[in-house]
């Protein structure tokens, strides 16, 4: 099912102000973080952003989420949360058994904030307008 805007991981719909504020607040988040990563953290900071932007868009358009927005808007948004808690609770395991590097998991997480920027920012001009709340 491709969307309306040529780019078949965004969604359908148009973007909201709750989707604007999210992205604006990653914003800040992804420029307070970025300056404070270490060289050798940016590997992680690139493993956020991937990892992010998979569950953003292709991990978000699956079948399972569409199967779940099917159902209603707040299957939908527990799928959605589920698979966010899935990533931390797998970065979680891996830190407590493998060990992070010192500022790793600020990287990661500052990459992701990158990846929310960026979703948000690709939705919004796409769909050149934003509606409601």
């Amino acid at each position: 099912m491709a969307s309306e805007s040529g780019l078949g991981w965004l969604p359908d719909r148009a973007p909201t102000w709750i989707d604007v504020l999210a992205g604006a607040f990653a914003v800040v988040l992804f420029l307070s973080n970025a300056s404070e990563i270490a060289r050798p953290n940016r590997i992680w900071a690139v493993g956020g952003f991937l990892v992010a932007a998979a569950l953003l868009g292709p991990v978000g358009r699956s079948s399972l989420v569409g199967r779940a927005s099917g159902w209603s808007w707040i299957a939908e948004r527990v799928v959605f949360y589920a698979l966010v808690a899935v990533t931390v609770a797998v970065v979680w395991v891996v830190r407590r058994n493998l060990g992070f590097p010192p500022g790793a998991l600020s990287a990661l997480a500052t990459g992701g904030f990158l990846a929310v920027t960026v979703f948000v920012t690709l939705h919004v001009l796409s769909r050149r307008a934003v509606e409601d709340w």
